[in-house]
């Protein structure tokens, strides 16, 4: 688990980007005029297997975000850009608690909410969101009738999946994405 805290208070138009991941950035469109009500941002990565989100929603990112400052929501505004799966339709995904809260607790679907479409958008590799105004924990997600219980395996590890909501007489392909070289290991299938 890593954490990063800026050096001086946060300025307008900055890209701020987590260390070591190029990916992870905030940039503060709207900030307040008063100097004495502007802070340090805060952005502290949680391994998304840390968090069991409902079931039919999978994590589209080995890590979720929890991005703060000590200033009032919607005393600012921010655009955000986070990793996620390139090959996964995602969604980003906030929980208004706090990392402790939710690391290892099941999180609810009422408390999992979405950023608007119009204010979001999948860029492949990234998702990015426009003008939000308040911080929270961050994480990109699908829709998966699919699960399994973490996002990472080292080879050999055996896989549990579970799946619902599938249709009598299907075929359904399972794919394995070994890192680093983007060439998908199809497993045998299996028909319901």
């Amino acid at each position: 688990e890593k954490k990063a805290e800026t050096k001086e208070n946060v300025r307008l138009g900055v890209k701020y980007v987590f260390p070591g991941r190029e990916d992870v950035e905030v940039t503060f469109t709207c900030l307040p005029s008063d100097e004495s009500k502007l802070d340090t941002l805060k952005i502290r990565e949680i391994s998304s297997e840390d968090i069991n989100l409902p079931s039919g929603i999978g994590a589209a990112s080995p890590y979720a975000y929890d991005v703060t400052v000590g200033m009032d929501n919607g005393d600012f505004k921010y655009d955000i850009v986070l990793p996620k799966a390139g090959d996964v339709n995602a969604n980003l995904s906030y929980i208004k608690k706090s990392a402790d809260e939710i690391k290892g607790k099941d999180i609810e679907r009422n408390d999992l909410k979405e950023v608007s479409d119009k204010d979001s958008s999948d860029k492949g590799d990234t998702i990015e969101a426009t003008n939000l105004d308040h911080f929270t924990i961050f994480v990109a997600t699908f829709a998966s009738d699919f699960s399994t219980s973490k996002i990472t395996y080292t080879q050999g590890e055996t896989v549990y999946l579970k799946a619902t909501g599938l249709t009598s007489g299907n075929h359904y392909r399972l794919a394995i994405d070994p890192p680093g070289n983007n060439n998908f290991t199809y497993l045998p299938g299996c028909t319901t």
